[in-house]
């Protein structure tokens, strides 16, 4: 059990950086402007733990407002840490890898 304390959190910072953004991504960020040094993106497969694309994913970040945090351990104690919200994805057209 103390090996897995020990190889998650590196597994956590090693395997993102094998996995490139596609280039629509890519393309996106340079369209909007966005300066690419001040943006973080990790997208990961959640059943196989894969890492399917990730931009700058060690960079440590402030979170956007404090009231996520408050918000995050409100429901952290409600409905614990194993909890799972349920997201949908809506889109017209044809889906391309």
């Amino acid at each position: 059990m103390r090996l897995i304390y020990i190889l998650l959190p590196l597994l956590a910072f090693v395997a993102p950086l094998f996995a490139t953004p596609p280039q629509s991504m890519v393309d996106a960020i340079v369209k909007d402007k966005i300066d690419p040094k001040k943006l973080s993106i990790v997208v990961q497969d959640l059943s196989s733990g894969t890492v399917i694309a990730s931009l700058n994913p060690t960079t440590p970040r402030v979170p956007a407002s404090v009231e996520k945090i408050a918000t995050a351990y409100a429901v952290l104690l409600e409905f614990g840490a194993d909890f799972k919200w349920p997201t949908q994805l809506y889109y017209r057209g044809t889906l391309k890898s």
